[in-house]
């Protein structure tokens, strides 16, 4: 008796092209941006503490033009409308990186100016000699920021200040000179011991030599019966 034969096993599901989802290549686009949103709010809550809510608020912003977005274009919405939401939320997601460094370096410029003004250069520098790389990625990362602040609807502008910012690399180096900030303050311990017992060392030495010269100059202004006075007893001839 022959077996029946099988029927034949639908066939399997492939992912949708760009060409079936217009906008799937925007989308991952996105997904991408969203993505590198999250890491620079991570990073800034490691330095500051506590999360940019500015960041926050705009991946908050990018979600709700990306439902608006889906929601055009399951119900054949106009295109350029479609395309419009989305590019809003790609830019969204482009100011919560911009609004999470700017948090970030904030905190950094706050302890780097308290170091420097309560250690010192020389000290910071005896124990972190990368010092130097550091404060210049700083300068340089914080004026880009704050000329790319002062137009916040200008998204050439703020994508053109993400992607000359290395942030991982300053946090790195700013994370680094946490970890050796107790030998720049031994350092510096010592470097203001070091001068107060070089300033004491010098004024017993002029003292000093002020004495020894008031003690050469002084018989001069003494009476002759005065120095012979002085002179002592071991002087005078024996028996």
């Amino acid at each position: 008796m022959g077996t029946e034969p099988q029927p034949a096993l639908p066939p399997e599901p492939t992912e949708p092209k760009s060409e079936v989802l217009p906008y799937g290549d925007f989308l991952r686009e996105i997904a991408k941006e969203w993505n590198k949103a999250e890491s620079a709010i991570k990073r800034s809550e490691q330095v500051v503490g506590d999360l940019s809510i500015p960041a926050i608020s705009e991946l908050r912003y990018a979600g709700r033009r990306l439902i608006d977005a889906l929601d055009a274009a399951h119900h054949d919405g106009n295109s350029a409308r479609i395309q419009g939401l989305l590019e809003d939320a790609r830019f969204c997601c482009h100011r919560a990186q911009h609004d999470a460094i700017d948090a970030a370096l904030a905190k950094i410029g706050i302890d780097l100016d308290s170091m420097t003004s309560k250690l010192g250069f020389d000290a910071i520098l005896h124990a972190y000699p990368d010092f130097r790389t550091l404060y210049t990625d700083f300068v340089q990362a914080r004026q880009k920021v704050a000329e790319s602040r002062e137009n916040r609807e200008d998204r050439n502008g703020i994508y053109d200040a993400l992607t000359a910012i290395d942030m991982p690399r300053i946090i790195d180096s700013y994370s680094n000179l946490k970890a050796v900030l107790p030998m720049a303050k031994r350092a510096a311990v010592q470097r203001k011991l070091g001068g107060v017992v070089g300033a004491i060392s010098l004024l017993v030495t002029i003292a000093a030599a002020i004495f020894a010269g008031m003690a050469v100059d002084w018989s001069k202004y003494m009476p002759q019966h005065a120095v012979e006075k002085s002179l002592p007893a071991l002087a005078q001839p024996t028996g």
